[in-house]
């Protein structure tokens, strides 16, 4: 009798600690704990409570460009950890040091070789040029990694296509991202009043037209809808992922590739609109990927950025709220460190801001 009463005890023991520690586990992602906020440990690791609404507190680790920036719109990382920063009201391309000092300024306002009209997103390949969305001018500029002009893909009567015939929409150029091989991939946006084209485009090193995925608002599909294609990122297996929006609705599409051809079966796509976890309003402007998988989403016109994992299930959200950085204000392109601290651009309060590891560093309710 004895025996069997102890036995029933460590049973119960038991089944307590492992119940315990299921929410450690990264399971259906709604209990990941990934920086372990037991009580005491938040101050070292920089993160706070999840709050009544479900929104991490991460830690800003500096503010970059407050007094230089006027209209920060792209932004991408070296191995260096050099910061380049597009600014579309000042037309060049401000490099920072890791630390977040002013190094250069590349361009100016003009049409010409490394001149630069309202330039937007930002993409690095493996060798260090720079690959810049010069939007007005409709094209892209690649630069080696001093700023010097090497080539330009596109131009207006390229993309005349996707111009408007009644509000005189001609800026279709929208994400861009680099292959470490120095390839291409960029997204065109169809006019808002117009049923036109939206297409997703792969260029080779050499700019030729590698792949091109189109998609009409109320017609064609070539193979996934999507409609006014934004924030565009690419991780190193070369899966795409890309940010679109329509009727209000923000979505996310991952696109496995071989090669140039997209793998169709095992596309995803994730994002409805409105207010909550894992929900966005309109096109996100901001997109990047680390290294195990997670998605770090832009959610632009909620003020607020969301991470899933790599199957697209919501992890964390947060606006940095009661913070003394204030909240986020429009939050745009987003790029990681080889560190793994988020950089996000701002650009409601034309800053850019470095935050520690939200995912390592943060916590999820």
């Amino acid at each position: 009798m004895r025996r069997n009463t102890i036995g029933l005890v460590f049973l119960i023991i038991l089944l307590v600690v492992l119940n315990a520690g299921c929410g450690y586990f990264r399971g259906n992602g709604e209990n990941l704990n990934p920086g372990g906020n037991s009580p005491g440990n938040e101050e070292e690791n920089g993160a706070g409570l999840v709050d009544e609404e479900g929104y991490t507190r991460v830690k800003v680790l500096a503010q970059i460009g407050d007094g230089t920036l006027q209209d920060p719109a792209g932004i991408a990382i070296n191995a260096a950890g050099d910061i380049y920063v597009s600014d579309a009201a000042a037309h060049r391309i401000y490099r920072y040091n890791s630390a977040g000092e002013l190094e250069e300024e590349i361009g100016s306002a003009g049409e010409g070789p490394g001149e630069f009209e309202q330039p937007g997103a930002l993409a690095l390949d493996a060798a260090g040029n720079i690959y810049i969305a010069d939007i007005g001018n409709n094209r892209v500029q690649v630069l080696d990694p001093e700023g010097h002009f090497l080539r330009q893909v596109g131009n207006r009567e390229e993309f005349s296509s996707f111009f408007s015939s009644q509000d005189d929409y001609d800026t279709p150029l929208g994400g861009i991202a680099a292959t470490g091989s120095g390839g291409l991939y960029l997204t065109l946006k169809g006019a808002y009043y117009d049923i036109t084209d939206n297409q997703l485009r792969k260029y080779s090193p050499e700019g030729r037209l590698d792949l091109k995925l189109g998609s009409v608002l109320e017609g064609t599909i070539d193979l996934v809808p999507f409609t006014w294609p934004e924030a565009l990122a690419v991780d190193k297996k070369g899966t795409v992922y890309m940010a679109h929006g329509a009727n209000g609705v923000g979505k996310i599409i991952v696109i496995p590739m071989e090669g140039n051809t997209p793998v169709a079966e095992e596309i995803l796509q994730f994002g409805n609109l409105g207010k909550g976890k894992g929900e966005f309003m309109h096109t996100p402007a901001g997109i990047c990927v680390d290294g195990q998988g997670d998605i770090y989403v832009s959610d632009t016109h909620n003020d607020r950025i969301q991470v899933f994992d790599s199957n697209g299930r919501w992890l964390l959200m947060f606006n940095l709220k009661d913070t003394k950085e204030g909240e986020l204000s429009n939050p745009g392109p987003l790029t990681l460190d080889k560190e793994g601290n988020l950089y996000v651009v701002d650009r409601g309060k034309a800053r850019i801001l470095r935050l520690a590891d939200p995912v390592h560093h943060g916590s999820v309710g």
